[in-house]
């Protein structure tokens, strides 16, 4: 039976049994000493002698282990839970318990990937099962993890005695073993978006340093690896400072489990060394069970036990893999499925701090919220239903028209319509315009309300702080499995009558209440509209919803369409729908993506002919429509 402990706050993987958090030891052997005491103070009695399901002879268990049912992971997990348990307790000596756990560790990996349908890819707030599942999860680990702890400290013992070379990779391989399990545990709290476990930063960091004093540098094969054949001790450890560092509250949690698959390829590019100060990116401190930081955030001086990780050969690294992808030449490996825009997160979040544009403001209200790009779409468009929108007026965009530019060489340089006006795409798009036809027609926004309920749902979330640049906010109860970094979202504070546009930039799990979000805006006002993609031989894709950004002059960034993921791509010429109006345009660079949605700027291909009285027209509008203006002080 698996204790209900909370995931993160109180985990089984870090139950405390008197660890100290700050040791003020300044020589590197005395704090060696004092670290591996505190590592055994928190490890079980050897109070077994047998194991109760299974004899602990090595060959014994092999058999055991091959003959578990499987196909029942409820059955399977119970079993070897229990046999993990008492494996933790029981009298054997290093070499011994150390193959022992290299037996079950193959099935304990396979079982948490089964075991981890139930709670990934899940609401940010586990239902109590999926809670009960993951903790199970956890403490299986745990309990591994423990096992290979107590082999490291058998294992110097021994070395301590004698240093002959089958000790030497015992100990190695049980430092590195450990290590890589906690790194496990690490990750899933990481993915759950839940508070580090406590304590892991301080175990992780002392199996280091215990592994640098012994100068446990063998390379260690692993078969549970995807990339490598081969780690060390200082590298299976860096991926777990890499995990720490890459912003995951800012990613989605198969984009984390994707970086720490891939850190195995890049943990031999990182550096780590004594701090000095002299230009170190991230520092931590080995006394403290905490995990790195930006140097510009940490108080930290020169000492024998604080590390600077030096990430520079992986960020030139991955800039190289960036370059090849926009050149279309990539490779076959685990690289080549990283998008462009996760590429550039790493790359950001390991390159230097980026300071917040603006400070945040404690702030009383709510804010309704509509979630992903259909929901937003139907709230911004006034509630009407999308096919009814695009079929508003008769098609006057002829696709085997002789005059479609997108048949022709030269439109593929039409110029900008801004460059040739001195107006912005977006002024032109919700201006008054005249069109080629007689009668000239207002692209103004459909504001009537359908009748009977909403098609969607919208949530109404307490603000926790405000600033320009975003909310953060509180999603109490059951959170929707979509509230994930990188979904797009429809934002109105309370008493307002319009939407804005935003997008969810990070995560956090509050146990037993909810989740707090963050959220960018990604501009005050959006017009709902339709695109489809036009290919060479002058088909046309159906109508997808999208939605036109304004150009925001004040921070010189042109108007931007918000479209589905996987449909658009850089150059694609394609038809944009505004209320009755068509016009041609081809997508000119991508702005971001996520897995929800992609932003890019674009060039129009035609135009209204009328330019000058539009811009008459346009120069006129109400100042509720002057979005640069709420954005001057960007």
């Amino acid at each position: 039976m698996v204790k209900n402990e909370k995931l993160g706050e109180q985990s089984l993987t870090c139950r405390a049994r008197g660890m100290t958090e700050d040791i003020t030891t300044t020589h590197g052997t005395v704090f060696m000493a004092s670290s591996a005491e505190l590592l055994r103070q928190r490890l079980p009695a050897q109070d077994l002698s047998r194991l109760s399901l299974v004899n602990h002879q090595p060959r014994k268990l092999k058999e055991w282990v091959e003959a578990l049912p499987m196909m029942n992971v409820g059955e399977t997990s119970r079993l070897v839970f229990q046999t993990l348990q008492e494996l933790t307790r029981l009298q054997v000596d290093a070499s011994e318990r150390l193959e022992l756990l290299e037996l079950l560790r193959p099935t304990v990996h396979s079982l948490c990937t089964a075991l981890s349908k139930h709670y990934l890819n899940q609401s940010v707030m586990l239902p109590d099962r999926a809670t009960k599942v993951a903790t199970l999860a956890q403490a299986m680990q745990s309990h591994l993890a423990t096992g290979y702890k107590l082999a490291v400290l058998a294992s110097l013992e021994k070395l301590a005695r004698k240093r002959d070379p089958e000790t030497l990779r015992q100990a190695t391989t049980a430092a590195h073993r450990a290590i890589s399990e906690l790194t496990g545990n690490l990750l899933r709290s990481t993915q759950l978006y839940l508070n580090t476990p406590p304590n892991i930063w301080m175990e992780l960091h002392t199996l280091y340093l215990l592994s640098a004093e012994q100068q446990l540098t063998l390379p260690v094969a692993d078969s549970l690896n995807r990339f490598t054949e081969n780690s060390t001790v200082e590298e299976v450890y860096i991926r777990a400072l890499l995990l720490a560092t890459c912003k995951p509250n800012k990613l989605r949690q198969s984009e984390i489990a994707q970086i720490c698959q891939l850190s195995e390829l890049w943990a031999p590019l990182i550096r780590l060394r004594e701090f000095s100060g002299a230009g170190e990116l991230f520092v931590f401190d080995l006394s403290r069970d905490a995990p790195p930081t930006y140097r510009s955030q940490a108080q930290a001086d020169a000492s024998d036990h604080v590390r600077a990780i030096m990430p520079t050969a992986l960020v030139e690294h991955l800039n190289e893999v960036l370059r090849q992808a926009q050149q279309g030449n990539t490779k076959a490996s685990g690289e080549s499925a990283l998008t462009p825009g996760l590429l550039q997160h790493l790359i950001q979040a390991w390159s230097e701090l980026s300071e917040r544009s603006f400070s945040r403001v404690s702030h009383d209200g709510t804010l309704d919220i509509s979630l992903g790009l259909t929901a937003t779409h139907y709230f911004l468009s006034g509630k009407q239903d999308f096919d009814t929108m695009m079929q508003g007026v008769q098609n006057r965009f002829m696709i085997n028209d002789a005059d479609n530019p997108f048949l022709k060489a030269k439109a593929v340089g039409a110029q900008r319509a801004d460059d040739r006006t001195g107006k912005d795409v977006w002024s032109m798009a919700f201006g008054d315009v005249e069109t080629n036809e007689q009668h000239a027609t207002k692209l103004a926004f459909q504001s009537q309300p359908a009748e009977g309920p909403d098609r969607y749902d919208t949530y109404q979330c307490q603000i926790v702080n405000i600033s320009p640049g975003g909310y953060c906010v509180e999603w109490s109860g059951d959170v929707p499995a979509n509230v994930k970094a990188g979904e797009i979202l429809g934002l109105r504070e309370a008493g307002e009558a319009g939407w804005s546009v935003g997008v969810i930039r990070w995560v956090k799990q509050l146990p037993g209440h909810g989740a707090q979000v963050g959220v960018e805006v990604l501009a005050p006002k959006a017009k709902p509209c339709g695109a489809r993609v036009v290919k060479k031989t002058g088909e046309a894709s159906e109508f997808m919803r999208t939605l036109l950004l304004p150009e925001l002059k004040a921070i010189g960034r042109p108007a931007t369409l918000i479209t589905p993921t996987l449909t658009f791509r850089t150059g694609y010429k394609l038809v944009l729908k505004l209320d009755d109006e068509e016009l041609k345009a081809h997508l000119t660079q991508q702005v971001s993506t996520t897995q929800s949605f992609s932003q890019f700027e674009f060039a129009l291909m035609r135009r209204p002919s009328d330019t000058a009285e539009a811009a008459e027209k346009i120069d006129t509008q109400s100042d509720d429509e002057d979005f640069d203006s709420i954005w001057a002080s960007l």
